[in-house]
């Protein structure tokens, strides 16, 4: 495929169908590995695919799930035996991101949160985190590429994104920006 697009939703219940469809490996070789053609004939380039993921979408595209626990927006117990937040602590995500995992909806509302959540996945402090404003955005309703003026920030091991944006795997080597 050219695009793979992940829409928002219970994060708990997408990781768990995605790991019943057996799907992570799938995406993952479409996205930053494998052969996405379906045949290993040398003459044809891999291409990777577009990821687009949003709200869960984009969580499920990190090396952790568990940034879904911090808000407790999400029902853990529509998945059996990983009723609790607590039961989703260390579970992976696709890692289409280089080792990083993604806190979406982000607000200066949640900047202690994520200061003391960030701090529990062994990340460094919020003092440290680079203000990403200023990165590429695309604006999906005109498709016109932009600047950023955002409260996402990059963190070596955390990205978060503002209310609305989407995370973008651009390519092999896990190039991402924000998408308002």
């Amino acid at each position: 495929p050219h695009l793979i697009y992940v829409e928002g939703g219970n994060t708990f219940w997408l990781s768990h169908s995605i790991e019943k469809g057996n799907w992570y490996e799938l995406i993952r070789n479409a996205c930053i590995g494998g052969d996405n053609h379906g045949d290993n004939d040398d003459h044809h380039l891999h291409h990777p695919t577009l990821y687009i993921g949003k709200s869960a979408g984009a969580i499920i595209a990190g090396k952790y799930v568990e940034t879904a626990t911090w808000k407790e927006w999400d029902d853990p117990s529509v998945v059996p035996n990983k009723e609790t937040y607590e039961d989703w602590k260390g579970s992976f995500g696709l890692d289409l991101a280089g080792g990083v995992s993604i806190f979406p909806h982000m607000s200066s509302d949640f900047n202690d949160l994520v200061m003391e959540k960030s701090v529990e996945l062994d990340l460094q402090v919020m003092n440290e985190i680079t203000d990403v404003t200023g990165i590429k955005s695309i604006d999906l309703d005109d498709g016109k590429s932009t600047s950023s003026s955002s409260t996402s920030y990059c963190q070596n091991n955390l990205y978060t994104l503002e209310e609305d944006d989407c995370f973008l795997i651009c390519d092999e080597d896990k190039s991402w920006m924000s998408m308002a």
